[in-house]
């Protein structure tokens, strides 16, 4: 989460507008874990074929997730090349959702709201 420190810095009416209490603490550190993905990527091996967006995956292959490509991906976030505290991020693949959902994603939201 060291990011994060920097992301705030260069974004000082966004840093401003949570520190006057402007921003719900909790939307402002999911949005800020979208835009300062913790971990760049990471891999998986599928466990059965299948079609994703017209791609063949194959039962086997490996799979990678790339936070910072997903995190701005504009089909799914509205304007992702800004940093709006305010605005509760949806769809942010910051540290994997769905069937790979691990206990790590809690560790960078309860350090960063505990702050």
């Amino acid at each position: 989460m060291i990011d994060s420190v920097n992301t705030l810095a260069a974004h000082p009416k966004q840093w401003r507008r949570l520190k006057d209490g402007q921003c719900e603490i909790d939307k402002a550190v999911d949005e800020v874990l979208r835009w300062a993905s913790p971990s760049m990527h990471f891999g998986r091996v599928a466990a059965k074929d299948t079609i994703l967006r017209g791609v063949q995956i194959r039962a086997d292959d490996i799979v990678t997730l790339w936070h910072a490509s997903g995190n701005r991906d504009e089909r799914v976030f509205h304007r992702p090349e800004v940093l709006d505290l305010a605005v509760h991020p949806t769809g942010t693949s910051r540290l994997g959702t769905g069937l790979i959902t691990a206990s790590v994603p809690t560790l960078p939201r309860w350090r960063s709201r505990s702050c």
